[in-house]
């Protein structure tokens, strides 16, 4: 490969870069990001986010935000409503708690931090077997 002299060494290490379509890392649906019930989901984000368990509304709706993957490259993320949904049934059930009277912050509580994921107990059950 020759390179122009009077490029850049940024020019240079463009030049040079190979990009490789890698493909597709995982199956729909293998990760544990993309399994079970919409409640689950939101308490598997809240549990694995952080070491202190928690995330704030703003992270749920963008960085963190759930979604359905469609395809090879193309997903489908949550609307706002269906993530409120999922944390108020979180609320109801006692799995996380606001730390904040607006809701903008969720924790998890000691009965979050030992939630068992349905997909996780499907499997547990069928090793049983």
């Amino acid at each position: 490969m020759t390179m122009n002299v009077n490029a850049t060494l940024i020019q240079q290490a463009n030049a040079a870069y190979l990009d490789i379509d890698t493909g597709y890392r995982h199956a729909t649906g293998d990760s544990d990001a993309l399994k079970g019930s919409d409640l689950d989901q939101i308490i598997y984000r809240i549990k694995n986010s952080y070491a202190h368990q928690s995330l704030t509304w703003l992270e749920l709706t963008t960085c963190s935000r759930p979604y359905t993957q469609l395809a090879d490259r193309e997903r489908k993320s949550w609307s706002t409503a269906r993530i409120s949904k999922a944390l108020e049934e979180a609320e109801k059930l006692g799995l996380i708690e606001a730390t904040d009277r607006i809701g903008s912050n969720y924790v998890l509580t000691r009965a979050g931090q030992e939630y068992i994921p349905s997909w996780e107990i499907g499997e547990m059950q069928a090793s049983l077997l």
